[in-house]
This record gives C-alpha cells, sequence and structure tokens, in this order.
C-alpha cells in the first residue's frame, strides 16, 4: 500500500474562526486531502462550533466544492455565513 503524498496548506481564519482559534491561520503539512476533510479535522482539534454545511470553501481566492483536493502550497480559507446590514 503506498502512503497519501504530503502537502503543505496554508489556512486562513476569519470571523468566528479566527475568534475560535485565537490565530489568523496556521500552515499544516498533511496527506493529500479535501476542504471539507480538513475542515473536519480542525474542527475535531481546535472545537470550531460552525456546522459544516453552512461552511464555503475557498482556495487560492476562489470558491471550490468541499471535494476539491487540496494541492501542495495552496491556501484555504472557510467561509463562515455572511450577514448583512
Amino acid at each position: 500500500m503506498t502512503a497519501q503524498p504530503m502537502i503543505t496548506v496554508n489556512i486562513r481564519y476569519f470571523a468566528i474562526f479566527r475568534e475560535q482559534r485565537n490565530e489568523p491561520g496556521e500552515t499544516l503539512t498533511v496527506a493529500r486531502c479535501t476542504p471539507r476533510d480538513l475542515f473536519r479535522r480542525l474542527t475535531a482539534e481546535h472545537g470550531f462550533t460552525l456546522a459544516e454545511s453552512m461552511v464555503r470553501y475557498a482556495v487560492n481566492e476562489t470558491f471550490v466544492s468541499g471535494d476539491e483536493p487540496l494541492q501542495d502550497g495552496d491556501e484555504l480559507v472557510f467561509i463562515p455565513p455572511l450577514a448583512g446590514g
């Protein structure tokens, strides 16, 4: 069995995620995965309270599906619902 290749992903936190993580971002080296996979992992590690169904994903400043494979060097942002006024 071949191990998954490792990639480096830069994560930027905004809004509720930044408040709950108490950091503007972090860089992780992980096995190749999707934004949804990484969101689930980080929710378990950091206790994010926003439901997965409420989150959108942006990779390299472009909205993507949660199932889009991440590539080495990608920048990932979890986008919470936006309130207007």
